[in-house]
């Protein structure tokens, strides 16, 4: 698509009228307008999005719509650290800072054409699938780590499309998941690089979480060891790990305490923080991901490395982050 990082976003109200929990009312032209960039940053041609418009509601669109949005909105952190300036003009840290506003994710994302955290990437999404009328409900996620869950992540159901429960939408987490899977109990088979996913029940939370997203890796593609700065180690046929707990009756406000109090959790600046470690953006491909770090780039496919570009400068830096991942500092 067209780089429109210096293009003025439209003005858009964003309440109630499209971010209420039955769809949007789209007589709204600026809704129309927002949704149609929205639809070019996806790498969405004009005919297959109207035809989108068209359809309403079903699985085979949101399907579709889920993985165009993971391939082309990159995960990362970069509004998080200043970007120095070495040889090019240095950024200030937060300068397009993360937040709950979901009218500044929506300009962050489509018209500055930048990455983003769950919390952006996440509401955004929820509120194009609530544009074109599909029935989304919020909920907060705690990430399952080592030492135990930790707030920091939110994740979308989809209702009313499947006879077997809502459906788990999730394009903002940073090891992405990268298909539907069906509530309460569902399964699925990612048809890019393998991966199985499966939802269930837990009671070892209290009331707050009822459920797990689980995965089995198939690929070794585990861009979770980039941000950790690990080596590959990740087997071919893993056995089912899990990912985050949530509650499947959650119907969250955007504004809720849950959700502040997960953004809070990762812009926290504590040593434990990843995000605050170092400079990061994940981009996924069919095969794997392209992935910067603090001074380098790396391209994965197939569990293995195929490309790499160390000891960059920071002009070299943003060069390739332009031209593998599509963002323009």
């Amino acid at each position: 698509g067209v780089n429109r990082s210096g293009a003025k976003a439209p003005a858009v109200h964003l309440g109630d009228q499209v971010l209420g929990s039955e769809g949007a009312q789209m007589e709204d032209p600026a809704v129309t307008l927002v949704r149609g960039d929205y639809f070019e940053r996806l790498n969405i041609d004009p005919e297959r999005a109207a035809a989108i418009v068209k359809a309403g509601p079903n699985v085979t669109d949101l399907r579709y719509l889920l993985h165009q949005h993971v391939l082309n909105v990159p995960f990362g952190n970069l509004a998080l650290h200043e970007m120095p300036g070495e040889d090019v003009p240095a950024i200030p840290r937060w300068h397009l800072k993360p937040t709950l506003e979901v009218h500044t994710s929506l300009r962050k994302l489509i018209y500055h054409r930048r990455e983003g955290f769950c919390w952006e990437i996440n509401f955004c999404f929820a509120w194009l699938l609530r544009s074109l009328g599909y029935h989304v409900r919020l909920a907060v996620a705690n990430v399952i780590t080592p030492g135990g869950p930790i707030p920091g992540h939110l994740v979308l159901f989809v209702d009313d499309l499947d006879p077997s429960g809502a459906i788990l939408v999730d394009p903002g987490f940073g090891d992405h998941v990268r298909e539907l899977v069906v509530m309460p109990t569902g399964t699925a088979t990612c048809g890019m690089i393998g991966d199985l996913y499966k939802i269930e029940t837990v009671h070892a939370y209290g009331e707050r979480f009822n459920s797990s997203l689980m995965r089995a890796r198939q690929s070794r593609v585990n861009p979770i060891l980039e941000i950790m700065e690990m080596e590959h180690g990740s087997p071919e046929h893993a056995p089912f790990e899990p990912l985050y707990i949530f509650n499947t009756n959650d119907d969250l406000d955007w504004h809720s305490d849950d959700f502040a109090m997960g953004l809070a959790a990762v812009l926290t600046d504590v040593p434990e923080n990843l995000f605050m470690q170092k400079r990061f953006v994940l981009l996924p491909t069919t095969s794997g991901y392209h992935f910067m770090g603090r001074n380098y780039y790396k391209r994965i496919s197939k569990g293995l490395e195929v490309e790499r570009k160390s000891n960059l400068s920071e002009a070299e830096w943003r060069a390739l982050l332009a031209e593998k991942i599509g963002v323009v500092l």
